[in-house]
């Protein structure tokens, strides 16, 4: 068992060192936090990759262009797409991300970003290759904004669609500074919050 235990701890340093790296959600950055959720929470400690770049359909971090902090977000299109986001999804030519269904929870209730206050998104699952949940407001919906990607750029979309923190936000982005995200080791609420211990990120 010590032989096993140390070889396990060598791996997980020499990953530690080269491979990956780890990091806590802001919990000071209302606008970055409520446009992460539902699948991430502000106080998150997350496992990141070390290395950058990034590819279509990956949940990355990128340094804001503005130096402002970071930008969280999924690669929603590439170097000739042109993108439409919608209230609730995106359209590309070849590809068309509007949810499919209602998420298990219907309703999430997320902290406005400005005033603090409570306010109900649905809940969608949009399919682009993978299942993503996705918050939206159906009866403010947000105006459809159409973006052609720029050469050596990504365009990035928050999960949360009203209140988002994406490439609308501060443009578009070079892939080369992103780094991914993996897992969440632990949420603000610590090791013993067992729902939110040890989950993949995708």
């Amino acid at each position: 068992m010590a032989w096993v235990g140390g070889i396990l701890g060598v791996v997980v340093l020499l990953l530690y060192v080269f491979v990956v790296d780890t990091w806590e959600l802001p919990n000071d950055d209302p606008r970055l936090a409520t446009s992460v959720e539902p699948l991430l929470h502000a106080g998150d400690s997350l496992i990141i990759a070390r290395r950058t770049g990034t590819s279509l359909g990956h949940l990355t971090r990128c340094p804001a262009p503005d130096g402002s902090g970071y930008v969280v977000g999924r690669v929603a299109a590439v170097y000739g797409d042109t993108i439409t986001v919608t209230n609730g999804g995106m359209r590309i030519q070849g590809r068309v991300g509007e949810p499919s269904r209602t998420c298990d929870v219907a309703k999430v209730s997320v902290k406005h970003p400005a005033n603090g206050e409570q306010v109900d998104l649905r809940c969608g699952v949009v399919e682009l290759g993978r299942s993503t949940r996705i918050l939206f407001h159906p009866d403010l919906p947000q105006p459809e904004s159409t973006h052609v990607v720029e050469s050596g750029k990504v365009f990035l979309l928050s999960d949360d669609r009203h209140f988002h923190y994406d490439s609308r936000d501060v443009g578009q982005i070079d892939p080369a500074t992103c780094q991914d995200l993996y897992l969440r080791l632990w949420s603000a609420e610590g090791w013993s919050d067992g729902s939110s211990r040890l989950t993949g990120i995708w």
